[in-house]
Protein backbone atom coordinates (compact mmCIF):
# COMPACT_ATOMS: atom_id res chain seq x y z
CA UNK A 1 0.00 0.00 0.00
CA UNK A 2 3.18 2.26 0.35
CA UNK A 3 3.74 4.64 -2.68
CA UNK A 4 7.23 4.54 -1.82
CA UNK A 5 8.56 1.38 -1.95
CA UNK A 6 11.71 2.35 -0.03
CA UNK A 7 9.64 3.08 2.96
CA UNK A 8 7.75 -0.20 2.64
CA UNK A 9 11.15 -2.31 2.48
CA UNK A 10 12.00 -0.36 5.54
CA UNK A 11 9.57 -0.92 7.37
CA UNK A 12 9.21 -4.62 6.33
CA UNK A 13 13.23 -4.62 8.07
CA UNK A 14 11.91 -2.61 11.14
CA UNK A 15 9.19 -5.41 11.81
CA UNK A 16 11.81 -8.34 10.86
CA UNK A 17 14.00 -6.96 13.35
CA UNK A 18 11.18 -6.51 15.93
CA UNK A 19 10.06 -10.13 15.23
CA UNK A 20 13.79 -11.48 15.63
CA UNK A 21 14.08 -9.63 19.04
CA UNK A 22 10.70 -11.06 20.36
CA UNK A 23 11.99 -14.26 19.56
CA UNK A 24 14.75 -13.66 21.90
CA UNK A 25 17.85 -12.91 19.92
CA UNK A 26 20.24 -10.08 20.29
CA UNK A 27 19.94 -7.60 17.89
CA UNK A 28 23.37 -6.63 16.25
CA UNK A 29 25.21 -3.49 15.81
CA UNK A 30 24.41 -1.05 12.73
CA UNK A 31 27.53 -1.89 10.46
CA UNK A 32 30.13 -4.46 9.53
CA UNK A 33 31.24 -6.82 12.57
CA UNK A 34 34.86 -7.01 13.69
CA UNK A 35 34.52 -10.80 12.44
CA UNK A 36 33.08 -9.91 9.32
CA UNK A 37 35.15 -7.13 8.70
CA UNK A 38 38.35 -9.39 9.45
CA UNK A 39 37.77 -11.88 6.66
CA UNK A 40 36.37 -10.14 4.00
CA UNK A 41 39.35 -9.08 1.38
CA UNK A 42 40.47 -5.41 1.33
CA UNK A 43 38.04 -3.33 -1.08
CA UNK A 44 35.65 -5.69 -1.58
CA UNK A 45 33.20 -4.40 0.54
CA UNK A 46 33.99 -1.41 2.75
CA UNK A 47 30.99 0.52 5.18
CA UNK A 48 28.72 3.11 3.23
CA UNK A 49 25.82 5.16 3.46
CA UNK A 50 22.39 3.95 2.69
CA UNK A 51 21.14 7.23 1.90
CA UNK A 52 21.73 7.09 -1.54
CA UNK A 53 18.71 7.70 -3.26
CA UNK A 54 18.95 10.88 -6.11
CA UNK A 55 15.70 13.11 -7.25
CA UNK A 56 15.26 11.88 -10.97
CA UNK A 57 12.74 13.63 -13.68
CA UNK A 58 10.54 11.35 -15.19
CA UNK A 59 9.68 10.97 -18.79
CA UNK A 60 5.77 11.43 -20.59
CA UNK A 61 6.10 7.83 -21.64
CA UNK A 62 7.38 6.60 -17.91
CA UNK A 63 3.73 8.41 -16.61
CA UNK A 64 1.88 6.90 -19.51
CA UNK A 65 3.15 3.67 -19.04
CA UNK A 66 2.58 4.34 -15.07
CA UNK A 67 -0.91 5.20 -15.42
CA UNK A 68 -1.88 2.73 -18.72
CA UNK A 69 -0.73 0.14 -15.47
CA UNK A 70 -2.33 1.45 -13.17
CA UNK A 71 -5.73 1.43 -14.93
CA UNK A 72 -5.07 -2.42 -15.63
CA UNK A 73 -4.22 -3.03 -12.31
CA UNK A 74 -7.52 -1.47 -10.83
CA UNK A 75 -9.62 -3.72 -13.73
CA UNK A 76 -8.12 -6.91 -12.86
CA UNK A 77 -8.41 -5.90 -8.86
CA UNK A 78 -12.49 -5.39 -9.30
CA UNK A 79 -12.76 -8.28 -11.60
CA UNK A 80 -10.86 -10.41 -9.20
CA UNK A 81 -12.92 -8.83 -6.11
CA UNK A 82 -16.23 -8.91 -7.97
CA UNK A 83 -15.57 -12.39 -7.96
CA UNK A 84 -15.03 -13.47 -4.24
CA UNK A 85 -17.37 -11.00 -2.95
CA UNK A 86 -20.18 -13.12 -4.80
CA UNK A 87 -18.62 -16.61 -3.75
CA UNK A 88 -18.62 -15.23 0.02
CA UNK A 89 -22.41 -13.89 -0.06
CA UNK A 90 -25.41 -16.04 -1.44
CA UNK A 91 -27.60 -13.45 -1.90
CA UNK A 92 -24.81 -11.36 -4.22
CA UNK A 93 -24.47 -11.89 -7.84
CA UNK A 94 -21.59 -9.20 -9.72
CA UNK A 95 -21.54 -8.30 -13.07
CA UNK A 96 -18.30 -6.96 -14.16
CA UNK A 97 -17.94 -5.44 -17.81
CA UNK A 98 -15.23 -4.55 -20.07
CA UNK A 99 -16.07 -1.89 -22.31
CA UNK A 100 -12.76 -1.11 -24.18
CA UNK A 101 -8.82 -1.06 -23.15
CA UNK A 102 -9.34 2.37 -21.34
CA UNK A 103 -13.04 1.70 -19.66
CA UNK A 104 -14.85 -0.95 -17.69
CA UNK A 105 -18.33 -1.28 -15.47
CA UNK A 106 -18.68 -2.73 -12.43
CA UNK A 107 -22.31 -3.75 -10.76
CA UNK A 108 -23.37 -5.55 -7.09
CA UNK A 109 -26.88 -6.93 -7.01
CA UNK A 110 -28.68 -7.83 -3.41
CA UNK A 111 -31.03 -10.34 -4.37
CA UNK A 112 -31.15 -9.21 -7.62
CA UNK A 113 -32.21 -5.74 -6.91
CA UNK A 114 -29.18 -3.31 -8.21
CA UNK A 115 -27.32 -2.21 -4.90
CA UNK A 116 -23.85 -0.41 -6.38
CA UNK A 117 -22.36 0.04 -9.64
CA UNK A 118 -19.99 2.20 -11.20
CA UNK A 119 -18.05 3.07 -14.24
CA UNK A 120 -13.98 3.84 -13.95
CA UNK A 121 -11.99 4.75 -17.34
CA UNK A 122 -8.81 5.72 -18.08
CA UNK A 123 -8.51 10.04 -19.58
CA UNK A 124 -5.16 9.64 -20.76
CA UNK A 125 -3.97 13.09 -22.34
CA UNK A 126 -6.76 13.13 -24.59
CA UNK A 127 -9.18 13.60 -22.16
CA UNK A 128 -9.55 16.63 -19.77
CA UNK A 129 -9.57 13.98 -16.47
CA UNK A 130 -5.86 13.49 -17.16
CA UNK A 131 -5.83 10.09 -14.97
CA UNK A 132 -8.24 7.38 -13.95
CA UNK A 133 -11.83 8.67 -13.05
CA UNK A 134 -14.96 6.93 -11.10
CA UNK A 135 -18.54 7.82 -11.55
CA UNK A 136 -20.90 6.39 -9.19
CA UNK A 137 -23.47 4.46 -12.21
CA UNK A 138 -23.05 3.36 -15.49
CA UNK A 139 -22.14 5.89 -18.20
CA UNK A 140 -21.11 6.25 -21.16
CA UNK A 141 -20.07 9.99 -20.91
CA UNK A 142 -16.44 10.48 -20.29
CA UNK A 143 -17.85 14.07 -19.19
CA UNK A 144 -18.97 13.25 -15.46
CA UNK A 145 -17.01 11.90 -12.79
CA UNK A 146 -17.00 11.79 -9.03
CA UNK A 147 -13.49 11.56 -8.26
CA UNK A 148 -10.61 11.14 -10.41
CA UNK A 149 -6.72 9.86 -9.96
CA UNK A 150 -3.70 11.61 -11.29
CA UNK A 151 -0.33 10.45 -11.64
CA UNK A 152 2.34 12.35 -10.07
CA UNK A 153 5.83 12.11 -8.42
CA UNK A 154 8.04 13.06 -5.93
CA UNK A 155 11.02 12.92 -7.38
CA UNK A 156 11.91 9.43 -6.27
CA UNK A 157 8.70 7.06 -7.81
CA UNK A 158 5.55 7.47 -9.15
CA UNK A 159 2.12 7.15 -7.36
CA UNK A 160 -1.87 8.09 -7.69
CA UNK A 161 -3.09 10.89 -5.88
CA UNK A 162 -6.97 11.53 -5.70
CA UNK A 163 -8.64 14.92 -6.50
CA UNK A 164 -10.82 14.32 -2.89
CA UNK A 165 -14.61 14.84 -4.85
CA UNK A 166 -15.62 11.74 -2.91
CA UNK A 167 -15.33 12.76 0.35
CA UNK A 168 -15.81 16.85 0.49
CA UNK A 169 -14.16 18.23 3.23
CA UNK A 170 -11.14 15.11 2.82
CA UNK A 171 -8.26 17.71 3.44
CA UNK A 172 -5.88 14.42 3.38
CA UNK A 173 -4.36 14.02 0.04
CA UNK A 174 -2.99 10.85 -0.02
CA UNK A 175 0.15 9.30 -2.47
CA UNK A 176 -1.37 6.11 -3.53
CA UNK A 177 0.62 2.77 -4.78
CA UNK A 178 -1.76 0.86 -7.49
CA UNK A 179 -3.31 -1.25 -4.95
CA UNK A 180 -4.24 1.26 -2.79
CA UNK A 181 -5.65 3.32 -5.67
CA UNK A 182 -7.71 0.13 -6.34
CA UNK A 183 -8.92 -0.30 -3.10
CA UNK A 184 -10.09 3.20 -2.78
CA UNK A 185 -11.90 3.11 -5.81
CA UNK A 186 -13.45 -0.29 -4.66
CA UNK A 187 -14.00 1.63 -0.92
CA UNK A 188 -16.45 4.14 -3.01
CA UNK A 189 -18.33 1.24 -4.73
CA UNK A 190 -18.37 -1.64 -1.79
CA UNK A 191 -19.60 1.47 1.04
CA UNK A 192 -22.85 1.18 -0.24
CA UNK A 193 -23.30 -2.11 0.72
CA UNK A 194 -21.25 -1.69 4.15
CA UNK A 195 -23.90 1.35 5.20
Amino acid sequence: MFANRDEALTQVAKDIRSAIEELGYPAREEGVSQEVASTQEPGLSAPRSSNLRVKKKFTDQEVDEFLESSFEYISRYFEASLSELQSRNQNITTKFKQIDANCFTASIYDEGARASECTIWSGGDQSFIGGIAYYGGITTSRNQYNESLSVENDGYSLHLKPMGMSHYGMSEKKELSQEGAAEFYWGLLIERLQQ
